[in-house]
């Protein structure tokens, strides 16, 4: 651990290109002190001293804190493990509707790690708590040290009308257990990248041309036709499976009976969705928004290509109070995805 900070701040700029600022910096050197404290130790030793058993790291989206996490993963790869927080709950969800044969067969999730780093973590239900509480209690058994990360506090990550006993056991297990972390950097990297010409159409006179001619671009002379874009999905959408492109409308895509089961397919099916026409996301469609959240959070885990249109801006379309919150990462990440960085990525 002699010069962690240093090496990880290095491996940032080098691997990245991202010089992080002075709030940054001590907050690597605090994350540096806390795994001296109770990952770097022996296990007698934590017993006795009765360190944490993880880290709670929040703060406002886009200031750094999934790159600054992804990088330590990188750092002590040997060690640690990176799991998304929706693939995570997925799977702990199967687990949990697997007989008990199964479970016990899988019970063994990360066997060989000392490190586990949970990233996107956002908690919508009670169900998923229960999973997650028990999911914590036995990775502290197994001395798995956990990092979390979310853009939310322990207080305020679940909010509910009342809140009873199990809800207040889950929040007050974070702040027996781990340490809370809060990144009060005020600069938003995804804020500063430029967004590239291929991503985002605001201008309702041309952008079908121009999400006609991105089309020609990646399918050349190939057609799109309407298939069922999910198997066993009666949903249609316009597609072209050679070249793995959608293409669609808004509200066949965010107003329809998809799920985020749905999503991850397509995500993971699909490396070019266009989505034409977006209206303004005002409160009369926040089932329509919670959708079109779990959509851009599935191409963005992907790293998929996405082109989006609408007569509106990109910091005009959301007017709803619904989903406010969580809709603020989903435009810090069309920011990013839509930057000539990401998308040359790409095309």
């Amino acid at each position: 651990m002699k010069n962690f900070d240093k090496k990880l701040e290095s491996f940032i700029f080098n691997k990245h290109s991202v010089k992080l600022d002075n709030i940054q910096k001590n907050t690597i050197i605090s994350i540096k002190e806390m795994l001296e404290e109770s990952f770097f130790i022996s296990g007698i030793k934590k017993i006795i001293l009765k360190k944490k058993n993880g880290i709670y790291f929040y703060g406002n989206v886009g200031r750094g804190k999934s790159l600054i996490c992804h990088s330590i993963n990188s750092l002590l790869s040997k060690k640690s493990h990176l799991e998304n927080f929706p693939d995570l709950i997925f799977n702990l969800q199967k687990l949990e509707t697997s007989n008990k044969a199964q479970t016990k067969k899988k019970s063994t999730t990360f066997p060989k790690i000392k490190m586990l780093i949970i990233d996107e973590l956002q908690v919508d239900n009670i169900a998923d708590i229960h999973i997650l509480l028990k999911f914590m209690k036995s990775v502290k058994r197994k001395k798995i040290f956990l990092i979390f990360i979310s853009n939310r506090s322990p207080s305020t990550l679940y909010k509910t009308v009342q809140e009873n006993k199990f809800v207040r056991e889950f929040k007050n297990f974070f702040s027996k257990n781990y340490y809370i972390l809060k990144n009060e950097s005020k600069k938003d990297y995804r804020q500063t990248l430029r967004i590239g010409e291929h991503f985002f159409f605001s201008n309702p006179e041309k952008n079908n041309a121009e999400q006609d001619t991105l089309i020609r671009r990646i399918i050349k002379n190939s057609t799109t036709d309407y298939h069922n874009v999910v198997d066993g999905s009666n949903i249609k959408l316009k597609l072209n499976k050679k070249f793995k492109l959608i293409d669609c409308e808004f509200e066949e895509i965010c107003s329809t009976f998809l799920s985020n089961k749905e999503y991850k397919i397509i995500s993971q099916n699909f490396d070019y969705i266009i989505i034409r026409n977006i209206p303004k996301l005002d409160e009369d469609k926040k089932d329509s928004v919670a959708r079109f959240i779990s959509l851009i959070d599935n191409i963005y885990d992907k790293k998929g290509f996405l082109s989006i249109a609408s007569k509106f801006r990109l910091s005009e379309i959301f007017k709803a109070k619904t989903k406010k919150f969580e809709f603020e990462r989903t435009l810090s990440r069309l920011i990013e995805m839509g930057s000539q960085k990401y998308v040359s990525n790409i095309l």
